[in-house]
């Protein structure tokens, strides 16, 4: 006898008539989380709050070890010790982040889905819970090897003949020699004009201040900026200095703050922060018309704060955007709104003002904004 099928979906029912198929998809449509395989391109969208394009919608399903965003994200964020219950909660916050981050842009920057949740669960522990870049990328590191990695350490050294032979023969100095901490690590060399070689040591976030030593070799000081990742200590030996650029985590935050998906502000660049770019560019700078502003009755700083609302909300709407541009939007589309809010006679007097007090045309203002200030923006 064959067994009876959903009348909804059309899967195998269950031996108590309930469908697993059904009652699987409403767990997670409930729980707004938009990596369950059972899901369609259709509602991931909905839960996604924005279309999500076939390759996004394929990135999303279960990778070939059986895994999808929700079991890495989750595997990821029981790294820290938290509790349960806390632990879910930072799932939940990430998944929305992670779908997101599975963007065509990023895939093709090698941004694939293991990428995208650790990201995610970076953003939340690093805005949420106050989590340090370090903590968070130590604790990553567990799971994803490479997110522990920093920038190589980069510097010159004066080299044996023996050496610059052996590596001339064989791409391998076999005398040239770099400890970290102790313990010896495999390095790249490039050869330079006379005895002189470039030296790369791979460096992870375990050997921030640790002691490097090199043995076959004499360190060189050079100007440049490879010089923000040490200290040199002797002829053989430095220490290594990090910086929140040098971690390959940043870079990737970086990376999603530039599509508009948030970051925590202490980890944005000034110019990708709306925050810090309303208050480089405020309102207060634009004389004419702060003037025209408090001639209206109009708080100043009423004004800035809608101009900073404004700004972020185009950020996050138009990732990828010249920042500079949207600022100027922002404050074109402030000014509008304060406008719009007066009387008539209110306007007729803001006109007046202009002309006979400060000397400007009546193509020189657009209400309470002279637009050849907004290069000052």
């Amino acid at each position: 006898m064959s067994a009876e099928h959903c009348d909804i979906c059309g899967y195998p029912l269950e031996e108590d008539g309930s469908c697993w198929n059904c009652s699987k998809k409403n767990t997670y449509l409930e729980s707004s989380s938009p990596v369950h395989p059972v899901l369609t391109q259709r509602e991931v969208s909905e839960i996604v709050g924005e279309p999500v394009g076939n390759k996004r919608y394929r990135a999303l399903q279960p990778q070939p070890d059986g895994t999808n965003l929700h079991i890495q994200i989750d595997r990821l964020a029981s790294q820290f010790g938290f509790s349960e219950e806390v632990r879910k909660r930072i799932v939940t916050e990430a998944e929305p982040l992670a779908a997101r981050l599975v963007d065509d842009r990023l895939l093709n920057e090698k941004f694939e889905s293991p990428k995208a949740a650790a990201v995610a669960v970076a953003l939340v522990l690093t805005r949420q819970y106050r989590m340090t870049l370090k903590e968070v990328t130590m604790g990553l590191s567990r799971v994803q090897r490479d997110l522990g990695r920093l920038s190589d350490l980069h510097f010159k050294i004066q080299a044996s003949m023996k050496t610059k032979m052996e590596m001339k023969m064989n791409g391998r100095p076999e005398d040239v020699k770099v400890f970290v901490n102790g313990e010896r690590r495999k390095v790249r060399m490039k050869l330079e004009g006379g005895p002189y070689a470039w030296v790369d040591v791979p460096i992870f976030v375990e050997d921030n201040h640790a002691k490097v030593r090199v043995e076959g070799g004499t360190i060189l000081l050079t100007d440049g900026p490879q010089q923000k990742q040490y200290e040199v200590l002797g002829p053989h030996e430095l220490r290594v200095k990090t910086t929140k650029e040098s971690y390959v985590l940043f870079r990737f935050m970086k990376k999603a703050a530039a599509l508009g998906i948030g970051c925590p502000s202490s980890s944005l660049p000034s110019h990708l922060d709306p925050e810090e770019l309303a208050k480089k560019h405020p309102i207060t700078k634009l004389t004419f018309t702060q003037q025209l502003v408090r001639a209206a009755g109009v708080s100043i700083w009423g004004l800035q704060d809608r101009y900073r609302q404004i700004l972020t909300r185009k950020m996050k709407d138009c990732p990828g955007r010249s920042p500079r541009k949207l600022a100027e939007e922002a404050v074109r589309e402030a000014c509008r709104e304060a406008w719009e809010g007066l009387t008539e006679g209110a306007r007729a007097e803001i006109r007046l003002i202009a002309e006979e007090m400060l000397g400007l045309g009546e193509n020189e203002t657009d209400g309470l904004l002279v637009p050849s200030e907004l290069k000052r923006v």
